[in-house]
């Protein structure tokens, strides 16, 4: 496999920074394309090297790194078209968007759907994604759920892509990072069911939804991305959920940090320590020999021998560690020898 092609991959219930780090990522090393296939319930936060943030729930937002040319919106993606045309303006709009034609596609009625069938008490941001999902499984000829038809005669259709012509521009490529939704901890195949998202967060899958070949899957470098003390979104209504084996839920003031809200509903979230369990559960189940850690909110814990602890924790777990965050900003991150 010609290039670099390298998946962002939360390895825990997301908000681990995924977006920071695939922005941080692109920026430096010249990558040429980005791909994802975003629910609207993912939201990705970066910032530029001048310090402009950037919070995206359909675009990947390592498309602000000057080296890429081109963006993938893939097959399995969920995207509401509003948030397409504000990201999309607000980024420049001066590279390549493909969005496939395939893609469902998120309608007004959709949110709604999900609040009326209480999906709220597993945790779910209820922006439609789901609902939408489920358009798209029942094929209704009379009614299609995918961009294809629903994007005809809007500001959007300019951007379709059939997929024959996906596929011929993302391999033209040698150089791809994926950006990834959500965090395996979330999968719902591999989470804790119900309390999960609507769809799987394995590596394969995400090949599968960004429309990247099966050719990938041996030599693709994946980064999980670890934060120091895991979080879940809010209860609100339900419960969002258990952690994994090996933690325990705790709060922000007990760890002094203020008290963190979720990019997507703006809530409180639920936050817990480190478990190594879940980082062996990756290894074993969802890791190639290119797998690597990039481990981020450093600055939670006490002390650098706090985090080198946690490094050797990963580690030992078969994962090697070769970046460091320690805040959002691109000059808050360390890559490691």
């Amino acid at each position: 496999m010609a290039g670099r092609k390298l998946m962002v991959l939360g390895g825990q219930f997301g908000s681990e920074s995924k977006g920071s780090v695939a922005a941080y990522t692109a920026m430096a090393y010249p990558f040429t394309a980005v791909v994802s296939a975003f629910p609207p319930s993912t939201g990705h936060t970066a910032y530029t090297m001048g310090g402009v943030k950037h919070v995206n729930l359909a675009i990947p937002v390592a498309a602000i790194a000057e080296s890429v040319r081109e963006v993938f919106v893939g097959p399995g993606a969920i995207i509401d078209p509003d948030c397409v045309i504000e990201e999309w303006t607000r980024m420049g709009g001066n590279k390549r968007l493909n969005i496939h034609e395939n893609a469902a596609v998120v309608l007004p009625r959709h949110a709604q759907q999900e609040k009326d069938s209480g999906l709220t008490r597993v945790g779910s941001t209820a922006k439609g994604g789901a609902a939408a999902q489920i358009d798209r499984m029942m094929r209704n000829p009379d009614a299609p759920a995918i961009a294809r038809e629903v994007l005809k005669g809007t500001s959007l259709e300019k951007y379709l892509v059939d997929r024959d012509t996906y596929n011929e521009r993302l391999l033209d490529h040698d150089d791809v990072i994926i950006e990834a939704p959500q965090g395996m901890g979330l999968s719902m195949y591999h989470g804790f069911y119900p309390y999960t998202t609507a769809r799987d967060s394995h590596p394969y899958a995400i090949l599968a939804d960004c429309g990247a070949p099966m050719s990938w899957a041996a030599d693709i470098e994946i980064c999980w991305v670890l934060r120091t003390y895991p979080i879940r979104v809010n209860n609100r209504d339900g419960s969002s959920g258990p952690f994994w084996k090996g933690s325990e839920e705790v709060t922000f003031d007990l760890i002094g940090q203020k008290t963190e809200l979720t990019t997507v509903t703006q809530l409180p979230r639920r936050i817990a320590t480190f478990s190594q369990d879940q980082v062996k559960y990756l290894v074993a189940m969802a890791s190639n020999e290119n797998s690597w850690a990039a481990l981020t909110f450093c600055d939670y814990l006490e002390s650098e021998q706090h985090v080198n602890a946690l490094i050797n924790t990963i580690r030992s777990c078969g994962l090697p560690v070769r970046m460091l965050g320690y805040g959002p900003l691109p000059q808050d991150y360390k890559v490691l020898a």
